[in-house]
């Protein structure tokens, strides 16, 4: 994958928690999956927003980050790491039902 998982803290990957070797590598590949698609759209609106100048729709409290959210967010690992890895350009809210 594209993430240096050793450079970041070890809280944010998922597999240094209690989950099985085989199963950390694959929620590992999971996130991965979501945080590569999800990075592009942070950083074309955040840039796209920052040019004109115009608050983004929705944005918090005029931080002039994205507000994202994470509906679904169980233990938080995409949400997290996108929060980790653009903490000037999004504002990240983690929603969890259970």
């Amino acid at each position: 994958g594209d993430l240096d998982w050793a450079s970041l803290p070890a809280s944010l990957d998922p597999a240094c928690g209690e989950l099985q070797p085989g199963r950390a590598a694959r929620k590992r590949a999971q996130v991965e999956a979501l945080v590569r698609a999800a990075l592009p759209l942070i950083d074309s609106l955040a840039d796209s927003q920052a040019r004109s100048g115009e608050p983004v729709e929705g944005e918090k409290c005029g931080s002039g980050r994205l507000h994202v959210v994470d509906f679904g967010a169980g233990s938080g690992h995409v949400g997290l790491l996108l929060a980790w890895l653009r903490p000037t350009k999004a504002f990240v809210t983690l929603l969890e039902r259970k």
